[in-house]
């Protein structure tokens, strides 16, 4: 369980993580492969 506030939470099954590859500038670091998460979540479902 994710707890937002003392009144706002979201349980497992409702948040989803995807790992995406994160954007920016390639300069030197051209080759270097950089990843984030992006989080989903459906409080309705």
């Amino acid at each position: 369980m994710l707890q937002i506030s003392n009144t706002v939470s979201l349980a497992d099954w409702e948040i989803e993580m995807t790992a995406i590859r994160a954007q920016g500038a390639g300069g030197q670091n051209v080759n270097n492969t950089s990843y984030t998460l992006e989080p989903h979540g459906n409080p309705n479902a």
